[in-house]
């Protein structure tokens, strides 16, 4: 059975972390046998962050690389249904989540001080005051770190959410047709992949640009719903 270590589920979604959220999706997607173990430190993965794997004798990290994995071992069949041209739009997609509306949500949370205030609460909340504030304080350093690395957090707040937005625009009109998923009438693993970073924007209790413009675009609340449905159905079985 694979054990799959990620963040405890907080701020209303299944993790707060798309990659982790990512994985799971795959995994009950899959059919795969799996347990999900909750870990608030990342040390003991072998990439000091979450997710990370262990199936047999076999240790992995990093969603993309999990991912992967899965797909060779597992998801053969899973995007069998989908033509080159779907599976080539799926991809960029994902990629653009990945790699740029992944670092808006990050800022969103960690560096923007009104999602901080939030995120302090929801994620550091039950830890004594003391533990509260420096845990948080270590912990944000880090995660904005990240963000600077990246550049997101050497650019105005204003710029940030904007790029941010300009995703979700991209997003919410490759929805529109969703029917009731990406690519009609059966899920695919991108499904998964979307939902991962919508539900982050849409029920995660962030009050901010990024957040007020998902709520705006009806193909995204919608397909968040289609989603939901079947993750909560998939959890059920």
């Amino acid at each position: 059975m694979i054990e799959l270590y990620q963040y405890p589920r907080l701020l209303g979604v299944p993790n707060m972390s798309p990659p982790c959220m990512k994985v799971e999706g795959y995994l009950k997607l899959s059919g795969a046998p799996h347990r999900v173990c909750a870990v608030h430190n990342p040390s003991s993965s072998p990439s000091g962050r979450l997710p990370y794997i262990v199936d047999g004798s076999t240790q992995l990290a990093e969603s993309a690389v999990i991912l992967q994995y899965l797909e060779r071992q597992y998801g053969a069949e899973i995007d069998a249904h989908l033509s080159r041209e779907q599976k080539v739009l799926g991809h960029a997609l994902l990629r653009m989540c990945d790699g740029h509306l992944y670092w808006v949500g990050l800022y969103s949370r960690w560096y923007d001080s009104s999602g901080w205030e939030i995120t302090e609460r929801e994620v550091f909340g039950a830890l004594s005051p003391l533990k509260r504030r420096f845990l948080g304080w270590m912990v944000r350093r880090q995660m904005k770190q990240r963000c600077n690395h990246q550049g997101f957090g050497l650019q105005p707040q204003e710029r940030v959410y904007e790029l941010g937005i300009a995703d979700l625009q991209c997003l919410s009109q490759a929805l529109e047709s969703a029917d009731p998923y990406l690519f009609g009438a059966e899920i695919s693993s991108y499904d998964v992949g979307l939902y991962a970073y919508i539900a982050n924007m849409l029920v995660a209790p962030y009050n901010n640009p990024l957040a007020e413009y998902a709520h705006s675009q009806e193909p995204l609340t919608r397909y968040r719903a289609t989603l939901e449905q079947w993750w909560n159905k998939s959890s059920a079985g």
